[in-house]
């Protein structure tokens, strides 16, 4: 489920016309009758620093989904947030084959792409092996839920260790976190 991120502000600067409880509640609800949850959550909805971070993980352990799917935020062209963002933001992806949220296509101000990454991998290692998941992987009384809570983890485990690698590998070859204005991208700035 798309919670996008953990502050009513930022909810109503998107039109998400939802709130932070209502994402808490759907959790819940979930669990109560055993769905497994996975929260998603957009970074660079707002200019993102260590503080914002550490919201997003504290935010994220309160919502308390089963999995979180740690996304960035894609400026599509044809939504009015897409091109503002475009706008006012420095490509650092010009590849549009990888504008598919897993890979950071903006930069932030106060953070260098390799920064905000390793940061938003801090977030999703730290959520994941927190006690209170990982006991509740050992000990959810159906099996079958137990099941799947540790297939899930393995596969995100993959993901997880194969995007390091990718972004590593990539800002080698690339050398480093040089990017680039929309206007450098394509003609009018919008792919």
């Amino acid at each position: 489920m798309g919670v996008e991120t953990v502050t009513d502000d930022t909810l109503n600067k998107v039109h998400k016309g939802s709130s932070v409880d209502d994402a808490y509640r759907a959790v819940r609800l979930l669990r109560e009758h055993s769905i497994l949850s996975i929260v998603d959550y957009i970074f660079g909805l707002e200019e993102e620093t260590l503080g914002t971070l550490w919201r997003g993980l504290r935010g994220l352990q309160h919502y308390d989904g089963d999995f979180v799917n740690a996304l960035y935020i894609t400026p599509h062209a044809w939504t009015q947030l897409g091109r503002q963002q475009l706008q006012a933001g420095e490509v650092v992806e010009r590849d549009t084959w990888k504008w598919d949220y897993r890979h950071q296509v903006l930069g932030v101000r106060r953070l260098t792409p390799t920064q905000l990454f390793a940061g938003v991998k801090l977030v999703e290692l730290v959520y994941h092996l927190r006690p209170k998941r990982l006991l509740r992987l050992a000990t959810t009384g159906d099996r079958r839920v137990r099941r799947l809570l540790r297939y899930s983890l393995w596969h995100t485990s993959l993901v997880y260790w194969y995007e390091v690698w990718e972004h590593v590998a990539g800002r080698v070859l690339r050398g480093a976190d040089a990017g680039a204005t929309a206007d450098d991208l394509l003609p009018g700035g919008f792919p």
